[in-house]
């Protein structure tokens, strides 16, 4: 039987690292949050910190939920929290926030991101956090307005932006022309 369980559990660590299976952690006997759980979660505890120092409440974006997701599964395949040796907020790619935000389809003037590792679930997670100056104060900046959230096998990634206006098709062309 031993035998068995052993094989398995290698299968799944393969699978794991090829980021086609995610890992669930929760104590014996308790159910593990959902990724939707862990967001809505996540979301109604930084408003709450944000409401009480004056600031506006932030909104949920599907496509930050999808860019941190992303991340997340890059940073687990990378051993994020497991070794020290890389710079967890520069992608494979050469990829920071700001270009990861924008490939999620978001015209964000300010971005930024929370990671961690190994924490059990979101209250953890989040007071680890809070307990943070740098995630902190991330989380309670002033000028974002998107939030997005994610967790896979022991990875943890917040994200914000500030989505811009998009300038006029015509401004470009001005500014295009007038640097020829």
């Amino acid at each position: 039987m031993m035998m068995k369980t052993t094989k398995v559990a290698a299968l799944f660590a393969i699978l794991i690292s090829l980021g086609l299976a995610q890992p669930t952690f929760a104590l014996e006997g308790e159910r593990p949050e959902t990724l939707s759980e862990i967001q809505r979660k996540t979301l109604k505890l930084v408003n709450k910190e944000r409401r009480k120092r004056g600031l506006s409440a932030l909104t949920r974006s599907s496509n930050l939920n999808r860019a941190a997701m992303a991340y997340a599964k890059e940073l687990t395949r990378r051993g994020y929290g497991l070794h020290s040796t890389f710079n967890s907020h520069v992608g494979l790619n050469g990829s920071n926030v700001t270009s990861r935000t924008r490939a999620a389809g978001i015209n964000a003037c300010v971005s930024l991101e929370n990671l961690a590792w190994g924490q059990k679930d979101t209250d953890e997670v989040f007071r680890d956090w809070m307990t943070s100056a740098g995630h902190k104060k991330n989380i309670l900046y002033p000028k974002i307005t998107h939030f997005g959230m994610a967790h896979y096998g022991r990875t943890w990634v917040m994200m914000g932006s500030k989505n811009c206006k998009r300038r006029a098709p015509w401004r470009r062309l001005i500014k295009t022309s007038a640097a020829r």
